[in-house]
């Protein structure tokens, strides 16, 4: 469902009219511009009863467009009750102890949402999946604003917080493809010294001089602090991966020592590269992720069809998302018919990428088909 409001009242009622069963929780994705109060929301969709959790985002989904004005709902069929993990970025959150808890073994696919803003996001990651076993799928992404300003992002009827992640173990299956179409500009490369989401030298010298230097070269333009973002979402870097697409990383600001500050950890001493990007081959890539996508569904009953899209790909691609959009749309229409894909624009992507595990991403199209 997509509620063009941002009344708090409204939105509740809104989801009162949806039908619900017996083990149903509602997601509830919030498009910046309608965040208004989260704890009046919060306290309005407590008063319906029912199980949800959610979070604020850049933009949302529906269809074939986005919308930074609206919310978005999907019923999804959860095995427990949403829970937290509380102070991400130190490590010092607690996963529950899962083993012998009723419905557990029925998890096959978990969606989270994590503060965007958060470091330690990929050992999270690792935390969850040694918690609930290699056999479960992860799909969801980073919550926030495209302001980069920090101020809690994700809720459940437990309340609304910062630097943290809300997880739902559910009981659908799931078939993912992830893909985002970034070329190698310059590298191989190595990132020798990080800090959680912090890089502060390339190849032993400063990062920030190191990356300006390649950067302006290619674009013919400064890289200043005041419009650093605008001209970084062009050349983001990539972490290599043997035999497939790099991981993106998305570098939004400069910090107070002049070191880039990326959407998402990496790791030091890894080896990475400059990427480059034209809008058909993001567009190609998008069309790749569905056929992915659909080659795993196999033709089974599609509940949810739920994409996770970077906000600044969908910046870089400016009019073309839409045509981002209506690629994903055409294809899951003649495959499996069923729901209009919906979801939300987000501060770095996560997905079960292969056997490694679930990964962040960023600049990267996920389409998740729940069944």
């Amino acid at each position: 469902m997509l509620i063009q409001s941002d009344n708090a009242r409204d939105i509740a009622g809104r989801l009162m009219e949806m039908p619900s069963s017996e083990g149903d929780v509602f997601f509830v994705g919030v498009g910046e511009q309608c965040w208004a109060d989260g704890d009046q929301l919060v306290s309005e969709l407590k008063r319906t009863g029912r199980r949800f959790f959610g979070g604020v985002f850049p933009g949302v989904i529906w269809g074939g467009r986005r919308y930074e004005k609206a919310c978005v709902v999907t019923r999804l069929q959860g095995v427990m009750d949403p829970f937290f993990l509380r102070s991400v970025s130190s490590g010092s959150y607690e996963i529950p102890n899962l083993s012998g808890l009723k419905g557990i073994e029925q998890v096959q696919t978990v969606m989270l949402f994590v503060d965007g803003l958060s470091s330690n996001i990929s050992g999270m990651l690792e935390g969850l999946r040694s918690a609930f076993g290699p056999s479960v799928r992860f799909v969801g992404g980073g919550a926030g604003s495209l302001s980069l300003r920090r101020f809690p992002v994700v809720f459940s009827a437990e309340g609304i917080f910062e630097d943290a992640a809300v997880v739902l173990p559910m009981a659908c299956t799931c078939s993912l493809g992830v893909r985002h179409g970034w070329k190698s500009l310059d590298g191989p490369f190595v990132a020798n010294k990080t800090s959680g989401n912090v890089i502060r030298e390339i190849n032993y010298k400063n990062a920030l001089s190191f990356y300006r230097e390649i950067v302006e070269r290619d674009s013919k333009e400064r890289l200043t602090a005041d419009r650093f973002y605008e001209l970084a979402m062009r050349y983001p870097l990539g972490i290599h991966v043997e035999g497939q697409e790099p991981i993106v990383r998305d570098p939004l600001l400069i910090d107070a020592q002049g070191h880039l500050v990326c959407c998402g950890d990496v790791e030091e001493n890894t080896v990475i590269s400059i990427l480059k990007g034209n809008r058909m081959d993001l567009i190609e890539a998008a069309a790749e992720a569905a056929d992915d996508c659909l080659s795993r569904a196999d033709g089974a009953s599609v509940t949810n069809a739920f994409v996770v899209d970077c906000i600044s790909r969908a910046r870089f691609l400016g009019d073309y998302f839409e045509r981002e959009l209506d690629v994903i749309n055409s294809k899951l229409a003649l495959a499996v018919g069923g729901p209009e894909p919906m979801g939300v624009l987000t501060l770095g992507e996560i997905a079960s990428y292969d056997a490694a595990g679930p990964r962040l991403f960023n600049k990267t199209t996920v389409l998740a088909v729940l069944r």
